[in-house]
């Protein structure tokens, strides 16, 4: 693999819902609940996120507007890298039949002439008018999770891979077309990264061809990589899996990274992520933790298994994670379940085990920061993260105890004689961050740490606070 690359930050899904008035979420969110929230998202330095564009989203319609006020909201919150992400077609004319989701792929769908000379315009008219409002709009995508749709209507793996070429060549030459609102000289294309793929492990039934992953990861490489900048998989596990399942997913993909796409450029992001029982009705599904049924995004075990993903997964090659989903939206019908690391309006948007865990991740691990070392073994992992100036500068290590007992671990390779600020992420079995006194190095640069099983604890040549 090429040499680490900056991270982007960890971050969430901003859903745009919430300024919508709907029957899966009634009220849209009101000045003094958007006050509430960005206190809430505001101090927590989030990092890469992701917002989706409807195709509804034209001029002059409650789609549009709900996307423009969830990009200002971003900003607002002080998020500095954002994907705005088409979110689905149909990519032709003349469709009247919708494919269901999570149903087989058997027949091919009617349709009239191919609309994405039209649909790619309007999605740049969308980026154009986000970027007026931010420079955070740094990447775009076309289809969330492409390979579990039949976007090419004919149930063939190679008519949808050829649909989806066409429309980021479309995409690339309109954004170089227009000019750059934050920048004149520049146009929209030198401003944003072009991501493919939003891909699920396993395809849509009843394709005919390899519709998975790797399949397409090295179709992008091979026939896309002249638009595209970079690429994004989206990881979700059982609790049960943990944390064996999502770090299998990761190393085979970087496994393939390596042995077939080894020249690549192309910067890797997870744009979805999240624990979650495959079963349950309403996802993610609920653990029982201290005797109480509890939504897992509200649990301790679940906030550690996010922790483990975000101190784990840049080592991998990833640059930018997006937790699926930032906050969550009220209603008889959720959009979008109960997903969420922040409460709903009706919750007081209440703060997550997972959430301060996110949070804790970002003000120790700054902006174009690089992921350098990892251990993980034995329910341990120790993970570290550089500043720009590399090892010699500023760093901050991460030790997660995901073993049944507490453990001491050494931890080398630090300042000789150095004073570190200490996080505990759980300290007092509540999910919550707590900050200790400076803890020493030795003379050879060692430091020792105690923790019981399900804890974290960072250590940084930078302050570190509790939000």
């Amino acid at each position: 693999m090429p040499a680490p690359r900056p991270l982007h930050g960890v971050g969430g899904q901003f859903n745009v819902q919430l300024f919508e008035a709907n029957e899966n979420h009634p009220n849209p969110i009101q000045t003094d609940q958007r006050k509430a929230l960005l206190n809430v998202i505001g101090g927590s330095k989030f990092g890469h996120s992701r917002i989706f564009v409807p195709q509804t989203a034209i001029p002059h319609s409650e789609e549009l507007s709900a996307v423009l006020s969830t990009v200002q909201l971003a900003h607002d919150a002080g998020v500095k890298s954002v994907n705005l992400t088409w979110h689905s077609g149909p990519y032709f004319d003349g469709i009247t039949i919708k494919q269901p989701d999570g149903k087989p792929c058997v027949v091919r769908t009617p349709h009239g002439a191919f609309a994405g000379p039209r649909l790619m315009s309007r999605f740049v008219d969308v980026i154009e008018l986000a970027r007026r409002t931010t420079p955070a709009i740094t990447h775009v995508t076309i289809q969330n999770e492409v390979n579990s749709v039949d976007i090419g209507c004919d149930c063939k793996v190679a008519t949808s891979q050829d649909v989806y070429r066409r429309l980021y060549e479309l995409l690339d030459a309109e954004l170089h077309r227009r000019p750059d609102p934050q920048d004149p000289s520049q146009t929209l294309r030198d401003a944003v990264g072009l991501v493919g793929g939003d891909l699920v492990l396993k395809p849509m039934a009843g394709l005919h061809g390899d519709g998975g992953q790797d399949a397409w990861v090295s179709f992008m490489h091979e026939k896309m990589a002249h638009v595209l900048d970079g690429y994004s998989i989206h990881v979700y596990w059982a609790p049960a899996e943990f944390p064996g399942a999502l770090q299998d997913r990761l190393q085979k993909l970087q496994e393939l990274m390596q042995d077939t796409l080894s020249n690549t450029t192309h910067e890797l992001f997870v744009t979805e992520y999240g624990v979650r029982k495959v079963l349950a009705k309403v996802k993610p599904g609920t653990l029982v933790e201290s005797g109480v049924e509890t939504n897992i995004e509200d649990t301790i075990e679940g906030g550690f298994q996010h922790a483990w993903f975000n101190a784990h997964a840049p080592h991998f090659g990833f640059t930018g994670l997006t937790k699926w989903a930032l906050y969550r939206t009220d209603g008889p019908k959720p959009s979008f379940g109960h997903w969420g690391m922040i409460g709903a309006p009706s919750e007081s948007f209440s703060k997550s085990p997972a959430y301060h865990a996110t949070a804790l991740f970002n003000l120790a691990v700054g902006e174009r920061w690089t992921a350098a070392s990892v251990f993980n073994k034995d329910g341990l992992l120790v993970s570290r993260f550089d500043g720009p100036g590399g090892p010699n500068g500023s760093h901050s290590v991460f030790v997660l105890n995901g073993g049944s007992s507490s453990q001491e671990v050494h931890i080398h390779d630090l300042r000789k004689n150095g004073q570190y600020s200490v996080a505990v992420w759980n300290a007092h079995d509540d999910g919550k961050v707590t900050t200790q006194e400076k803890l020493p190095s030795d003379a050879n640069g060692v430091a020792v740490v105690t923790l019981r099983k399900r804890r974290m604890v960072v250590l940084s040549t930078n302050p570190l606070s509790v939000v």
